[in-house]
Parts: C-alpha cells; sequence; structure tokens
C-alpha cells in the first residue's frame, strides 16, 4: 500500500472531513484491481457533498466550523447514495460507539483493528484537542494509529490520546470522540 497517496486540502476542496470521506472511500476500495478513483470522480463526490451541504443550509457553518459530526453522518448517507449510482458500489456505514462519551482506547483501537482487517473497509474518526481534525485511519495497535490524512499527519501515539467526548482537563494530546467514529464497508464493482 506504500503507492496511497492520499488527497491533500486545497487539492479537491480545504475541509479535512470532507477529505476524510474521500480518502475512506478511496482506500477502502483500494484492494479491488476493478474499482478505482480518478481525480474527476473524487471531485465530483466533493462537489456532491458540497451540494447536499448547500441543500441543507449546512455549507456556511461548515465552512466556517468544519464538520460536525450529524454533518458527517449525513454526508456518508449522500456518498452511499453517490457510490452506488456512478460506481456500482453499496456502502455501509457503522457507528459502533453512536451513543459512548468515554472509553479505554483500547476498546476503540481493537474495534478499529478488527474493521480494519476484512477486505474492502476503512474508517473515518476525528480528534480534539491539539488538532480539531477528521483523518482516516489505516493501521492501528495499541501503540500508534497510523493514517491516510489530508493534513499530512502520518501517525499519532496512542498514549497521547484519550477517548472521550467530554471536554475534561487532560494530559493528552488528542482526544478521540467516540461517537466520531465511523466504520466503511464497501461490495460491489463498476
Amino acid at each position: 500500500m506504500k503507492n496511497f497517496k492520499p488527497y491533500q486540502q486545497g487539492k479537491l476542496d480545504n475541509l479535512c472531513g470532507i477529505y476524510a470521506i474521500v480518502n475512506a472511500i478511496r482506500w477502502g476500495n483500494l484492494k479491488s484491481p476493478r474499482v478505482r478513483f480518478s481525480f474527476d470522480e473524487c471531485e465530483a463526490l466533493v462537489q456532491e457533498m458540497i451540494s447536499c451541504l448547500e441543500g441543507q443550509d449546512r455549507l456556511y457553518s461548515t465552512l466556517k466550523e468544519g464538520l460536525m459530526i450529524p454533518d458527517m453522518s449525513f454526508l456518508l448517507k449522500a456518498t452511499t447514495k453517490w457510490l452506488l449510482e456512478n460506481k456500482d458500489i453499496a456502502q455501509v456505514t457503522d457507528k459502533p460507539f453512536h451513543s459512548a462519551s468515554d472509553l479505554p482506547m483500547s476498546s476503540l483501537t481493537d474495534k478499529v483493528n478488527s474493521h480494519l482487517s476484512t477486505p474492502k473497509s476503512s474508517a473515518i474518526l476525528v480528534t480534539t484537542g491539539d488538532l480539531d481534525h477528521w483523518t482516516v485511519p489505516i493501521k492501528v495497535n495499541l501503540t500508534r494509529l497510523n493514517f491516510a490524512d489530508s493534513y499530512g499527519i502520518p501517525s499519532i501515539k496512542t498514549k497521547d490520546c484519550s477517548c472521550s467526548a467530554f471536554s475534561v482537563q487532560s494530559s493528552k494530546k488528542y482526544k478521540i470522540i467516540p461517537s466520531g467514529l465511523f466504520l466503511l464497508s464497501f461490495s460491489g464493482t463498476n
């Protein structure tokens, strides 16, 4: 997978959440020899997401504040439809910790690692703290999270992370919000 180059912010748009969606879709379909996403297709997908946000009067707030978790859920529903119509790919999205506010990092890393070990899968998560950012974990273990990241962040150490939705004082640099974890699975080809 050394040849995989995630699109960087500024190439398609300037929103890490939108880039995370594009990169998660590309990563999840990378091992399928018959499925590739051209730059033009990725740009069309970005335009579709922007139109969806604009149609819901969410574009300005998203441009100003970034994607919130409900916005990510909304856009992943839109990409499910777009992928089926344009690439004959079915996307299933799961939020395993949708109501969790606090959990051990090992629960999150175990869940992501297990999911990523299945074919045609990817994940998206959101961090807060030193960096408020959506990203795509591609390899996870108890010590490190590795990313295909639009901001160029290759990895973070799990010892620098907490897994909580609360704004509690913490010595951790990064806080991963449990309800902001999305697991994507793909099937079908064009």
